[in-house]
């Protein structure tokens, strides 16, 4: 359809919306946002391990439901190790699942990565790996190349099928983006105050069919879409 958002259907729009709201929460966990949802769905454990619960706002199924592909598409970077499970997260770049494809029984405990490296050296423990370790898992990790600072973990970005839907998105956005400097009118959408969020939404009766809809979305002073519905 011409003139369209460049979106194959209203559903990857919201999905590829909610995925980058996850990943504004994965990258800023010292956000108010972030802290509001842990103390309330998710305070034993991470946001990656989240699961929807009976009960839950709209937004949290929203951004449940986009779950799924920051899980397929993530991956950590090894700063000192602190953070990152060695059998249960993906951390192993250019490995096929980025995970320990052959986990051996006595590893299914707490290990983390930071028991892999050697804090003096900055350096990984290959006698270690290699006898705790699938040759094939050893090699892969002792590829992973490491600080010579102490620096925490991060999560990445890798690409993958899924990341047709943020690509999405970003053409999306560039074309909801307000050039909000060359309006005049009182009309039409008014920025808010820096650092402060605006809420507009609208609804409409559908007599014919019976039904009503209604539709909200939030921005910041630049316009920028941060949710909608």
């Amino acid at each position: 359809m011409e003139g369209g958002m460049g979106f194959r259907d209203l559903r990857d729009f919201n999905l590829a919306m909610s995925a980058k709201q996850g990943w504004r929460m994965i990258q800023w966990r010292d956000s108010l946002l972030y802290k509001f949802f842990k103390a309330r769905y998710f305070p034993q454990f991470s946001f990656l391990d989240a699961k929807e619960s009976p009960g839950c706002s709209y937004v949290w199924r929203s951004l449940m439901a986009a779950l799924p592909i920051l899980r397929l598409g993530y991956c950590w970077r090894v700063g000192n190790g602190s953070s990152i499970s060695v059998v249960g997260d993906r951390w192993i770049p250019n490995h096929p699942t980025n995970t320990i494809i052959h986990p051996r029984q006595e590893l299914v405990g707490e290990l983390v990565v930071l028991e892999l490296i050697d804090p003096e050296l900055h350096a990984w423990r290959i006698d270690m790996i290699m006898s705790l370790f699938h040759k094939n898992d050893a090699e892969a990790i002792c590829r992973i190349p490491l600080s010579r600072r102490s620096i925490s973990d991060s999560i990445i970005w890798l690409h993958n099928k899924n990341e047709e839907l943020l690509q999405e998105f970003k053409q999306a956005q560039a074309q909801l983006t307000v050039s909000w400097i060359e309006q005049t009118s009182s009309e039409v959408w008014q920025p808010p105050p820096l650092d402060v969020y605006k809420l507009n939404f609208d609804a409409a009766m559908f007599l014919g069919l019976r039904r009503t809809g209604i539709g909200a979305i939030i921005r910041i002073d630049k316009g920028e879409v941060m949710a909608a519905m």
